[in-house]
């Protein structure tokens, strides 16, 4: 939950900083005056003067413009980034609740076993489980503790691993996907030894 309201430590309101102060610009007031020789003071700036003062009024009008930009980029990804680790989370709530059955909620306990998930094999022949209702996909190496992704090891959420996927994919009623394999492609487990395809 995310506090709004509530200072922070920093003394800033909100999930977000306060952005940078706003570049002072110089008035014609505040720029020193031109001297002449015998140390008084000429009434007005010359036409260099005020020229360069405005063009630094439009420069800081650009970096305020700029740093409001900056900080409304900053905080639209930090938001982003709530967001994706919420649905994130949201995701793995769903598929460590799904049952991975079809039926729904009207679902009669003594009814066979009919499970949603189909196998589907990859070109390159890797073979993954797949749950159409909460989209898990089990993969080769996965157990009940641990899920093998991107070469490491996270936390199964499921409690179910490669070898329960499997038991669910053969009492299901669906029939497993393919994709085009050509036949140079051909896993170590299904060549046999001195034969070619």
């Amino acid at each position: 939950m995310s506090d709004y309201k509530n200072p922070s430590a920093d003394g800033q309101t909100g999930p977000f900083k306060a952005p940078v102060p706003e570049p002072k610009v110089p008035t014609l007031e505040s720029m020193p005056k031109a001297e002449t020789g015998s140390g008084q003071q000429k009434a007005e700036p010359s036409k260099t003067d005020i020229l360069v003062h405005l063009l630094m009024e439009r420069e800081a009008r650009a970096a305020k413009k700029e740093q409001a930009e900056e900080n409304a980029r900053l905080a639209k990804e930090k938001q982003r980034d709530i967001n994706a680790k919420s649905s994130y989370e949201d995701a793995l709530a769903k598929q460590a609740k799904c049952r991975h059955l079809k039926g729904g909620k009207n679902r009669i306990r003594t009814q066979a076993k009919d499970h949603s998930v189909y196998v589907h094999r990859f070109i390159n022949n890797e073979q993954i489980v797949r749950c159409f209702l909460c989209n898990m996909k089990w993969k080769q190496g996965d157990t009940r503790d641990t899920l093998l992704r991107g070469g490491k090891r996270i936390p199964n959420h499921t409690k179910l691993g490669w070898d329960d996927a499997l038991t669910m994919a053969a009492e299901s009623s669906n029939q497993p996907s393919s994709s085009e394999i050509p036949l140079n492609v051909v896993s170590s487990a299904e060549q046999v030894a001195g034969q070619e395809i």
